[in-house]
């Protein structure tokens, strides 16, 4: 590459990318696109560099027992890909209904060994979700005060207007 009169020197690489290549990112995708394979138990959802995973089941006990035994499966092929995963980004929560409360016991959900964080809320594709699926949280992370009252204005100014419209609407008749 020849940048500011400066030519670097030519490097071979045995696996990877260059960081900040155009195809990089397309690379990327084909690389990772067979995770899913990893396990025939684990739904992934996969965006970009952003991979999410599910699981379900009635009991919760089993469903760790199922969860640590399928991320071995998946530790096996990160390596296989000679990919490391990024443990202190790496997170999960229990979804159940808002009508039962969340266990409260110690739920161990771990890769090659390192436990993994759960949390009560976080980000999917954008959007804050909680452990009961409400809005609340996006709510609070996306409209601070001023927000909020910048909203409600419009809201207001909006219902004036249609009730103004619909006067005018109910005096014509």
């Amino acid at each position: 590459m020849l940048c500011n009169g400066t030519l670097s020197k030519v490097k071979s690489l045995r696996c990877g990318v260059p960081q900040g290549s155009i195809l990089g990112p397309l690379l990327f995708l084909l690389y990772i696109n067979d995770l899913p394979n990893a396990s025939k138990l684990l739904h992934f959802i996969l965006f970009a560099d952003d991979t999410n995973v599910f699981a379900s089941h009635t009991s919760l006990n089993h469903l760790i027992d199922l969860i640590n035994t399928e991320l071995s499966l998946v530790a096996d092929w990160f390596q296989s890909n000679r990919l490391s995963l990024n443990i202190s980004k790496t997170n999960f929560i229990l979804f159940c209904s808002h009508r039962k409360p969340i266990p409260n016991i110690n739920i161990d959900i771990h890769i090659n060994q390192q436990q993994i964080t759960q949390v009560k809320s976080c980000k999917f594709l954008g959007v804050y979700i909680d452990s009961h699926l409400t809005w609340r949280d996006h709510i609070h992370h996306n409209l601070s005060p001023v927000k909020f009252q910048k909203v409600l204005g419009l809201c207001i100014v909006l219902v004036m207007f249609c009730l103004h419209m619909f006067y005018l609407f109910y005096t014509t008749l």
